[in-house]
């Protein structure tokens, strides 16, 4: 067997770290494409068959990247050092779902798009022939989504069915060490997310009394000028806490990470006790900030 050449692992290596990143494009995709559905999917957009085909570019292309965030949000929870577990069976078989769902979609994109010139060329061509007007209409653009994601899907099943995932029996065990550190990771992921939780409960609170609020005394989201009655005044009052409650939720990421940070709490738990700061065993924030003052 022929080992690769100095060409064939440059792209190899290109691709993997470009691999690493595309969870970026992806999320970009999806909010994109989400626009482009919102848009399109109005009663007046949808007058033609074009339109509705363009939904469904617009749908294919937001699934079939779902792998790439659904991956990087495993690394974002669980993290990816040597304590991170392994993917279990069921883990297994959901990424080759996922994978295979890629498949299936990227597919249906190309051949919507396909089909969309398709239609395109023959309803111009036959603009005058009463008999091509069928092509035109939106349940016509439904019926090539249905039929081609059909086909689509018919292909895919033989893509997964591939390969057969099987369970060993092995366990995963943490390397030595590792294990301790690994219960810290998880309880500081539990402490972030339980404020981050709390926050997101609160503002949404203070968001909906807002709006039932304003909508009892028929004002909406308008500027309030008129200051005599004692209702408006007390929505005036209500809004005025927006800085506080929007910016408890911009400071409660950069806090919990630092709170939790390990370095950080020894630093502090040095200076409460009135101990000294070993800044050579150290590498936390403030440690650098001590040396550089």
């Amino acid at each position: 067997m022929e080992s690769p050449t100095d060409a064939q692992l440059f792209f190899s290596n290109l691709v993997t770290k470009f691999g690493a990143y595309e969870y970026i494009p992806a999320t970009i995709d999806i909010l994109l494409n989400s626009f482009h559905v919102y848009i399109l999917s109005h009663r007046q957009m949808r007058t033609s068959s074009m339109t509705t085909i363009l939904i469904g570019i617009a749908l294919a292309d937001m699934i079939f990247p779902v792998i790439a965030i659904k991956k990087q949000l495993r690394i974002w929870v669980l993290g990816a050092g040597l304590c991170t577990p392994p993917e279990g069976l069921i883990e297994t078989n959901i990424n080759w779902l996922l994978y295979s769902i890629r498949d299936d979609f990227r597919r249906c994109s190309t051949w919507l798009g396909l089909s969309l010139a398709c239609v395109r060329t023959i309803s111009v061509r036959n603009s005058m022939n009463h008999s091509y007007k069928y092509i035109s209409k939106p349940s016509f653009g439904y019926k090539i989504n249905v039929s081609v994601v059909l086909a689509s899907t018919l292909l895919s099943i033989f893509y997964y069915l591939r390969f057969q995932i099987v369970d060993t029996g092995a366990l995963w065990t943490p390397p030595p060490g590792q294990a301790r550190q690994s219960r810290y990771q998880e309880v500081r992921l539990l402490i972030h997310v339980f404020f981050l939780a709390i926050m997101s409960a609160t503002t949404f609170a203070y968001y909906v009394f807002q709006a039932i609020y304003s909508s009892e005394l028929g004002v909406g989201d308008v500027v309030l000028i008129d200051n005599s009655s004692s209702e408006l005044q007390g929505l005036r009052a209500l809004r005025l806490w927006y800085p506080l409650v929007s910016g408890n939720m911009s400071f409660v990421n950069p806090v919990m990470l630092l709170m939790l940070n390990r370095d950080i709490q020894k630093c502090l738990g040095n200076v409460c006790s009135g101990k000294s700061i070993d800044i050579h065993r150290t590498s936390s924030i403030l440690a650098m900030n001590r040396t550089a003052t």
